[in-house]
This record gives structure tokens, sequence and C-alpha cells, in this order.
């Protein structure tokens, strides 16, 4: 992982140049004949030569997705270096010129196409060979342990291999069906670590939510940023680097949108007509608990880029913004004569990994000075993953299925197939009693935000709060922006 820039004297050129996947951040600006760049968005509020002005279509796609895709920025004049690529320019011309050294969507397709057979030692050598390597540092070193299968994983080869009893940590809620401590608690006694817990309450959240602006740099709604920036915070007191098991959904299908699309996105395509009569059903089940709503729509999908948009989408009220407007990288993959299946994960890997779970992860544990390493998306890892055949991966009933088995040694079945939460909080209860008050301001101060209907979301806050609907995702990003605008003064 890494994020740098190289500035070559004797030709007067400098490259800014960030890693494969996107785990480190890197913004640039042009703006009247000066370069700007830095690691955090806040620092050019500082500059004199930078102007703020907002950029429209993407805060709109925030509002829809939570988050902000390909290069984009909340200031229309700043961009990201995108993962895998370098920007090049010259001090002669000062054209700005950007070269993707690194592509993986034609890696991912290369390493299809070599279709390995499944041998567990394989991935179990990889696997082992990648995480000693990430264990080497000068500093204490530590794992996140949830009770899913990517930390446990990671966690007991490091167990196996650290040179001391391993420190692991974890985050307990006060809600039964999101709270995974006691399985970790579990876990960690089978594995023999240091186990490390905090409990994450209401009032925890009251406290601190806030403050949110202070440390997500720019807009960022994903509800589990504050636990892991609370998780960071009494980690970095024990141990200065932690390995995680960011990347593991990704490149072994975890996700259930990926089981859906392996399962029934083939009879979806065969049978449309079927599928949109559903949608037509399901539209009126809009205020139930379950996202029918979500669902209907999935099911008229023309093609997997629409379908992978519309699983992301928080928003009821909007399919305007795309992740897929003028980025060559789409249509590479439109092109690639692949599975819609492996098209779908390498979207994941493309979009929701860099600008969603890798953008939480930095954000919460950097500002808390404790470095992460994912050893996930290590190349090899990668490239062995998509080598494999699908059912290596993922049938009707299970996914990670190749991570399970290098488990079954290590951990009783119980645990293996206990469902990860991913040190998310009951946020939507939260909304409705304990963070009521503030959500309620919030919404209130809308009524300045030129990129908000205020009737819609004064609509949508009434309907959440009195009828129980489920779009509290896109009032919650809603709420993230306003905070953050409210405090850029």
């Amino acid at each position: 992982m890494f994020a740098f820039a190289i500035y070559d004297k004797q030709k007067k050129e400098l490259y800014l140049i960030r890693d494969r996947m996107g785990e480190k951040p890197l913004f640039y600006s042009i703006t009247n004949g000066i370069l700007l760049f830095g690691s955090e968005i806040r620092c050019f509020n500082q500059l004199n030569n930078f102007k703020i002005n907002f950029n429209s279509n993407a805060i709109d796609h925030f509002i829809n997705f939570g988050f902000f895709n390909k290069n984009l920025s909340i200031y229309k004049n700043l961009f990201k270096i995108e993962p895998g690529t370098y920007l090049k320019i010259s001090y002669d011309n000062f054209k700005p010129h950007i070269v993707n050294y690194w592509n993986l969507i034609e890696n991912c397709a290369n390493s299809i196409s070599n279709n390995n057979d499944y041998n567990k030692d394989n991935i179990n050598n990889i696997l082992n060979t990648v995480v000693k390597e990430h264990l080497i540092s000068d500093v204490s070193v530590g794992t996140y342990l949830s009770s899913g299968i990517d930390s446990a994983l990671i966690t007991s080869i490091a167990a196996e291999n650290y040179k001391k009893k391993i420190e692991t940590f974890t985050v307990g809620f006060d809600d039964n069906f999101l709270d995974e401590s006691k399985y970790a608690r579990e876990i960690s006694k089978y594995l023999n670590t240091n186990h490390n817990e905090i409990f994450c309450d209401s009032n925890t959240i009251k406290n601190n939510i806030p403050d949110i602006h202070k440390f997500s740099d720019e807009p960022f709604a994903d509800i589990s940023l504050l636990p892991t920036f609370l998780l960071s915070k009494k980690a970095c007191d024990i141990v200065k680097v932690i390995l995680t098991g960011d990347g593991g959904d990704e490149v072994f299908a975890g996700y259930n949108r990926h089981r859906y699309v392996y399962n029934f996105w083939h009879i979806q395509k065969t049978f449309p007509l079927f599928s949109k009569t559903i949608s037509k059903f399901l539209k009126i089940k809009k205020n139930q608990e379950i996202n029918y709503y979500k669902l209907s729509k999935i099911l008229t999908a023309e093609n997997i880029f629409e379908l992978y948009q519309k699983f992301l989408l928080d928003s009821e009220n909007s399919n305007q913004s795309s992740i897929f407007q003028q980025n060559s990288n789409y249509e590479k993959l439109n092109y690639l004569k692949i599975s819609d299946f492996n098209k779908f994960i390498i979207l994941d890997l493309l979009n929701y990994l860099p600008n969603n779970i890798l953008v939480k992860s930095d954000r919460a544990s950097m500002i808390n000075s404790l470095e992460l390493r994912s050893p996930f998306l290590d190349k090899r890892i990668i490239d062995y993953s998509f080598s494999l055949s699908n059912k290596s991966k993922i049938n009707f009933f299970d996914q990670k299925i190749i991570l399970k088995k290098l488990l079954q040694k290590k951990l009783p079945q119980r645990l293996i197939n206990n469902k990860k939460k991913g040190f998310t909080p009951p946020i939507k209860k939260w909304m409705k009693k304990d963070l009521r008050g503030w959500c309620q301001s919030l919404v209130n101060d809308t009524k300045n935000n030129e990129f908000i209907s205020k009737k819609l979301i004064n609509k949508d806050w009434e309907h959440f709060i009195k009828k129980n609907t489920n779009n509290y995702k896109y009032i919650w990003n809603v709420i993230i922006l306003q905070n953050w605008m409210n405090n850029q003064s």
C-alpha cells in the first residue's frame, strides 16, 4: 500500500502514484497554473490558491450511494489518483498525463484464463507467505477479529507465526442480532490470543457522532465508520499495526449480492417478463421491514452493470447517479468474455472496495496513528483467487468455501458457519431513539442546502419515523452530508 510523489529534477517531471487496490488516498488539483496535491482533502481548504467549489454530480452520487466514486471528490477542481495509476506532469507544458500502470480488469481476466484446479495447500501456502510478510514490523502488531471468516483466518495464521501472543480487537453492540463480540471471544480462545473488546452503545455513538466530520475528511456515510474509529483508538494504545480481513469479501465472493448473481441472475435474464411481474408485486410492499422495494428494482435490471448499481443504491428516490459514467474501465469489462459473476466481483474491486471499505479503514485508523494492513489485497492472493473456478468460492448454499476449508482445522464448525456482521451498529434503531434529536436537527438544516430537496427529505424522514420505512440509509447519507457542510466554516 502506498501513495507518494517523485520529482525528477533533471527532467522537471512530477509523478503522483497510488497503490494497485487504492488502500491509500492521494488527491490533486490544478488551478491557475498551480499543482496542489496531498493525502487529505482538509489540507486543500487551507491553501489560498484553492477555490472551494462543490461538485453537484459527485454530491448526487454520494446521496444515492454514501460514498464518492471514480476519481471524484466533493469539490469540482479536486480529484483522486485512481488505484493502479499515476499522474505525470511536466514543468514545461503542465498538462497532466494519467497512466494506468496496473490494470485490475486485465490482470483478473488473465488469471481467469489460467483456470487452476482448487488446491488447499496452494492457497494455504500463499496466505501464510503473505501474512508472514505483513507481520514484519519494528513495532507491535495485532489483528481485528470479528466473528467472520476473513478476520478469523488472518488471525489464525498471524497467531501461529507471530513472535509472541498476538493482540486481537473487536467491537460489541447493545443489539443481539448485530453483536458478534461473543463469537469473537470464542474464536480468540481457540486461537489463544490476547483479546481486547470495546462496547459501543447508543450513548457512545451519541457522544462521538457530532465529530464524525473530523476524521472522515470528506462526507462518508458507511455506518461502521464510527465503531471502526473507536476500535482503532483502543487498538493504538496497545499496538501500532493491525492486520485486517478487508478484501476477503470482494476477492472470495462473500456478499449476499454475489450469491444472488451466482444463483439467480441467469434466471432473471432468461425470464425477464416473470421478473418484471414479481417486481410490480414487490413494489406494493414498500413500507415493510425487508426492503422489497429495492428488490423490485433489482429484478428489472437489464444488464450486470445496472444490476450492480441497483444493489448498492441507498436511495429509493433516484436512479440518475451513475457509477459508470465516462469510465473506460467499465467499457473494457463489458466486452470481456468472462462470466457475469466474475464481472460483478471485479466491479466490487474497482468501486466498492477502494471508494468505501478502504476509505473507512484508512480514515478511522490513520487519525489514530494506527497502520492497517490487508493481506487479502496482496496481488498474489487476488491472482490465485481469480484463477480458481467459481464453485471453489461459492455455490447455491454457501460462500467463501475455499477459506472455510482452511479454517476447519483451526476452529469448530459452528464458529466457521457463524454469520459475520462486520462491526455494523444498529443505526436504524438509534436514528429513531437516541440519535433522533441530532438527526432531526440536521434534516431541518437542509433548508439551506442547494443539493438536497428539503421537501423530499422531510417526507422521507416523516415516513421513516411514523411508518417504519426502510429508506434510512438514504436519510443517513443526507444527514452525514449536512453535518459535514455545517462544519466547514
